[in-house]
């Protein structure tokens, strides 16, 4: 690699190695930044809206300190590697608190915020390896953007890519939201951004020759992060495969109420919810249409998705009764005058036989 990328002369290296220094200080300049990106982008996440999440990635200051900690680990200096892993500590944990307190308030305000999830929050709480793939390709291009001054443009594009500040606050309005499993994902993510960024950067300088005073090299330097990488693999690979197991069931069931809906006359699929019971598949399903269905259709309802699903199943069925109307055929009016009949007696009600309901349909055991 180092024949085919053109080395940073001596002066050019040590004047990427101070200006990392100078961007990942912790000072009020530094704070300031985390304080308005938070905002920005908690705001954002609430209102679930793209373009101002966008806005807060491009005022966020985390990319600094992440990539002076990759030069401090490649030049040795340990006195710039605390300063940078500081700054890095103190931006996450405000943000994280900034974002919670933001979102406490917004629930509580008269906008109705919060009532539903919003798809830019959810989007952030379940990475994959794909997030993985692109944060290690974003810590290169940063890295590289920062060594060459006329690819300084490039830097805005990295930092939406990457997306630091959005996971972080993720983390806040989920905890606000009492969920910590949300949380959990987000801060997964997070992590995943900052080992990933972390090793691109370590490798990338030490590729351009960011190297210590009097030594051709020091790759050991990305042994750690590697190490880190390949571990928080394992977690995105397990909450991958979990997730798109259980898009694949939900696929299914759609399917399996879709075409047992459409055995129906004239019936329309409203919603259906789901939940699993003791190993029992609970649903129900909401239709419309014209005619009730009957009793003995519900049950064929039942036995058809238990057959299609390979599971126990007990559903309720609930019917929304809809009139058709034609333009074309108005109805008929009723006469404007009456005959006048006298009133008969009204029978008294007898109660009708009440159709026992069905019970859960159990597939039988297979060898």
């Amino acid at each position: 690699m180092r024949r085919l990328v053109p080395s940073l002369t001596p002066d050019r290296a040590r004047e990427v190695v101070e200006n990392l220094q100078g961007a990942s200080t912790p000072n009020f300049d530094f704070f300031a930044l985390v304080v308005v990106s938070t905002v920005i982008c908690t705001l954002g996440l609430v209102t679930d809206s793209a373009a101002v999440i966008i806005g807060g990635m491009l005022v966020a200051p985390l990319m600094s300190p992440i990539l002076a900690i990759s030069a401090a680990s490649l030049t040795g200096r340990r006195w710039m590697f605390g300063a940078a892993a500081g700054a890095m500590a103190q931006g996450v944990v405000v943000a994280i608190l900034l974002s919670a307190l933001l979102g406490w308030f917004a629930r509580r305000l008269p906008f109705e915020l919060l009532t539903s999830l919003p798809q830019e929050l959810l989007s952030r709480t379940r990475p994959s390896p794909i997030d993985l793939a692109v944060a290690l390709a974003g810590g290169v291009a940063a890295a590289y953007a920062l060594t060459q001054p006329n690819l300084s443009a490039a830097l805005p594009g990295v930092a939406i890519a990457t997306a630091l500040l959005p996971p972080l606050s993720t983390v806040g309005v989920s905890l606000s939201l009492g969920s910590t499993e949300m949380a959990s994902g987000a801060l997964l993510l997070f992590l995943t951004n900052f080992f990933a960024i972390t090793f691109a950067g370590i490798a990338t300088f030490g590729v351009v020759g960011i190297t210590p005073d009097g030594f051709s090299g020091n790759m050991r330097a990305l042994l750690i992060p590697a190490v880190l990488v390949l571990a928080i693999t394992i977690p995105l690979v397990l909450l991958t495969t979990s997730f798109v197991g259980q898009i694949r069931e939900t696929q299914a069931l759609e399917r399996a109420v879709h075409d047992e809906v459409a055995r129906l006359p004239a019936a329309q699929l409203v919603g259906v919810d789901s939940s699993d019971v003791g190993g029992t598949l609970s649903l129900e399903v909401t239709i419309r249409s014209a005619d009730r269905p009957s009793f003995d259709a519900v049950v064929a309802f039942q036995d058809g998705l238990a057959r299609t699903l390979q599971r126990r199943v007990a559903m309720v069925l609930t019917h929304v009764p809809i009139t058709r109307l034609d333009p074309l055929d108005p109805p008929k009016r009723a006469s404007s005058v009456e005959p006048r009949t006298s009133p008969s007696p009204i029978p008294s009600p007898t109660p009708s036989p009440v159709a026992p309901a069905p019970a859960p349909t159990v597939l039988p055991a297979t060898d």
